[in-house]
């Protein structure tokens, strides 16, 4: 028995285009991230999806309700912890003030770790991987058989998808850019996640906005 999930990143919301640390502040979608749903929605018709699931925080559960309109989904289900990394100080912060009042915070994410790391209070990459991989793996589960779609965040996908890939945490750069509304394919069987497709956008191509 094959179940087959279909684990995306939400659609463009505030914080994005402020350039800033979303993590668990709750941004609501920008009208850019509403046309990108849409064009999601379209997109996995072909897929014929019965299950969602989402993150807790609003410009997720807006993609997941944009999704379920076009598919005819009738039912949400909400899983808190798949929910973004805690940035804890900076959480909700615009690099700008991030880099005047935590210098060193940058250079160690991107440039010398490539996960984030360093932040006074932030969750525990470790953590985060052990968390959502503890969700996914409860909703496969729970819906052995069936066609699923995950709606959650670029950190948390991308730490759920090293563990598939099997890549050490920082490495994590190496993996495919997670665009708004972008979508990873993994089948699930003999209790084992593969990964089909890897952060696919190609709806969003010559998006008019």
């Amino acid at each position: 028995m094959v179940t087959t999930i279909y684990l995306i990143r939400h659609a463009e919301c505030q914080g994005n285009i402020e350039n800033k640390l979303s993590g668990i502040t709750d941004f609501k979608l920008t009208e850019k991230g509403r046309k990108q749903a849409k064009l999601l929605a379209s997109r996995l018709k072909e897929f014929r999806i019965t299950e969602i699931y989402s993150s807790p925080l609003s410009r997720a559960i807006d993609t997941a309700r944009i999704v379920m309109e076009e598919n005819d989904i009738n039912s949400l289900n909400i899983v808190n912890d798949l929910h973004e990394i805690d940035y804890g100080v900076c959480d909700g912060m615009c690099w700008i003030d991030i880099n005047q009042k935590y210098p060193t915070v940058e250079k160690q994410w991107k440039e010398v770790h490539h996960y984030p790391v360093g932040i006074p209070n932030q969750e525990d990459f470790i953590e985060l991987q052990k968390r959502i991989k503890d969700s996914i793996l409860k909703i496969t589960n729970d819906n052995l058989g069936k066609k699923i779609a995950i709606i959650s965040h670029g950190i948390a996908i991308s730490s759920f998808l090293c563990f598939v890939k099997k890549i050490n945490i920082e490495e994590c750069n190496k993996l495919k850019q997670q665009e708004n509304t972008a979508y990873s394919i993994l089948e699930y069987k003999d209790k084992k996640f593969n990964l089909i497709e890897e952060a696919k956008s190609e709806h969003l191509k010559g998006m008019i906005l």
